[in-house]
């Protein structure tokens, strides 16, 4: 029985396969890397704030106003929720552009464009805490 013994880690005989059980299980595993990198590359895209494109629900109410020192500002109102939302004039104009076709990338163009700043204070938060705005993902749905 010198010869009969089998070492677990040797390949199988091939019976006609090239490569043996290690290059198959080899392929499957590249298989499994591609399809994986979909999955992560898709994920990575959902997750991707800069992608996000926001909508403003239907429906909500708006009113401008000034302060008795001349300052502007809006309220926004949900119907529904019977919500309100008070935004200065920089977030209104964020909150105007939440169309679902503007990501959150060009809304911070268009901001700078506009007031020659970036809005790191504005954006983060302006889609989120909105309970006036319904979320969406950078491929439009």
């Amino acid at each position: 029985m010198a010869g009969a013994t089998r070492n677990s880690r040797e390949e199988p005989a091939t019976q006609g396969r090239p490569g043996g059980l290690w290059a198959t299980l080899e392929q499957a595993t590249e298989r499994e890397r591609e399809a994986g990198s979909d999955l992560w590359e898709s994920l990575r895209d959902r997750l991707d704030f800069s992608k996000a494109k926001t909508r403003r629900l239907a429906g909500t109410e708006v009113a401008h106003h000034r302060t008795a020192r001349g300052e502007e500002y809006y309220v926004l109102r949900n119907p529904e929720a019977n919500t309100y939302l008070k935004l200065t004039p920089q977030d209104y104009f964020l909150w105007e552009l939440l169309d679902g076709e503007h990501s959150v990338r060009d809304l911070a163009v268009a901001y700078v464009v506009r007031y020659g700043t970036l809005p790191f204070q504005r954006l983060p938060h302006a889609p989120c805490r909105l309970p006036l705005a319904e979320q969406g993902h950078g491929d439009g749905r």
